[in-house]
């Protein structure tokens, strides 16, 4: 590779020159803050011009090796980042493309209609007794419902209809659909809550709440966004969105041969940069 010697006071000239332009561009801000980067700055720009002298007077020949010639751009490209750093001049923002996805299960999804079968048994417990203490879980397949879990109440209601009457209020009334309200099993295996657990919580209502011990716990985490009037993710409002609609559809009679079971997912596809998400273009697809 053959290169010219370099022109020594000419590169020393022009990275001055540019060291003293950068410097006046920040000659709005405290002239204390002026000083510390210009003395930073000039001393980084003579740092890179004796580099470069250095290389110039060492290499006496028009015969220069590629590699010692990457190592000198490298080493000058650092004294300048360092130089721009102190100035304040901003670097050149990078553009970076995420995708993010969100799911939502219609009303009959397995995990759906379990919710709501627990809810209706907590729902019928309160309706008669505000001192029900209440854990149900409820489990469902093809051709079965079964709750069961710790409850302690004074109500007195029919396990079985109240959760017939939740699986009809869903949907599942044919046994081509997986699940007939009128001829599926329902099991029910719910006793009463145990006497170390019933001591720990049932206090007297004189007592502060942060007395009281818990029956269970959890843990949940999450965060609120300005991307929609709900705070949540734009892909989880409109999955679920969508999902209601298709319900709404199947129930009005518009699209009655919709089942209750289905699942809609929402990709959308944002530009960031700055640290500013960009929402672009979105996917969807659903199943029912």
């Amino acid at each position: 590779m053959v290169m010219p010697k370099l022109a020594t006071p000419l590169l020393r000239h022009s990275m001055l020159r540019q060291s003293l332009r950068r410097a006046a561009s920040g000659s709005t801000q405290s002239s204390s803050s002026s000083a510390q980067r210009i003395a930073v700055g000039a001393a980084a720009a003579a740092g890179a011009t004796a580099a470069a002298v250095a290389y110039a007077t060492s290499s006496g020949s028009a015969e220069c090796a590629p590699s010692s010639v990457l190592a000198l751009l490298t080493d000058m490209n650092a004294k300048l980042t360092a130089m721009q750093s102190v100035l304040g001049v901003p670097s050149e923002e990078t553009t970076e493309t995420i995708m993010f996805t969100s799911e939502s299960v219609n009303e009959g999804h397995p995990d759906k209609l379990a919710d709501q079968v627990s809810d209706s048994i907590v729902d019928a417990c309160f309706a008669q007794d505000q001192d029900s203490h209440v854990a149900c879980e409820t489990c469902t397949g093809t051709g079965f419902v079964m709750i069961f879990g710790e409850i302690t109440t004074n109500a007195k209601f029919d396990y079985e209809a109240v959760v017939r009457e939740t699986i009809k209020g869903i949907g599942f009334d044919d046994p081509d659909k997986g699940l007939d309200y009128k001829t599926c099993a329902v099991y029910n295996k719910i006793h009463a809550q145990s006497v170390e657990i019933g001591q720990a919580v049932k206090k007297s209502k004189t007592i502060k709440p942060e007395e009281i011990g818990a029956g269970d716990q959890g843990h949940m985490f999450g965060y609120a966004t300005d991307e929609t009037p709900e705070l949540m993710p734009l892909t989880h409002s409109l999955a679920t969105g969508l999902g209601y609609q298709l319900t709404k559809v199947r129930k009005n009679g518009v699209l009655p041969l919709l089942r209750p079971d289905g699942k809609t997912q929402v990709t959308v596809e944002y530009e960031k940069k700055g640290g500013k998400l960009t929402p672009k273009r979105m996917t969807m697809s659903t199943t029912t």
